[in-house]
């Protein structure tokens, strides 16, 4: 595979971890980001013997500055995040 695109799109990664017992599967993750907004959830499979990545990333374009992250964990709770630059890999803890 060769990847065509021009430099310079950004993007944002998230990997949620839960409190113990639980780990953040099922948890969802919402970015806005340059007046749009992407959902994404937290994941463990795919298909039969098959595990996916359970970071959630986010493809922004030409936006440079999310701003606003918010998280619904898997038992109910929410946590928000403020104005973060893009082009990084966050973990975030539930609280």
């Amino acid at each position: 595979w060769r990847n065509d695109l021009p430099p310079g799109q950004h993007w944002f990664s998230l990997r949620l971890r839960g409190r113990a017992p639980r780990d953040a599967t099922g948890a969802w993750g919402q970015l806005s980001c340059g007046g749009h907004t992407q959902t994404r959830q937290v994941k463990s499979a795919g298909s039969y013997l098959s595990a996916s990545d359970s970071r959630l990333h986010f493809g922004l374009g030409d936006c440079g500055q999310v701003e606003r992250v918010a998280i619904r964990w898997p038992d109910g709770s929410h946590q928000e995040l403020g104005a973060l630059p893009a082009d990084q890999f966050l973990d975030v803890d539930q609280r």
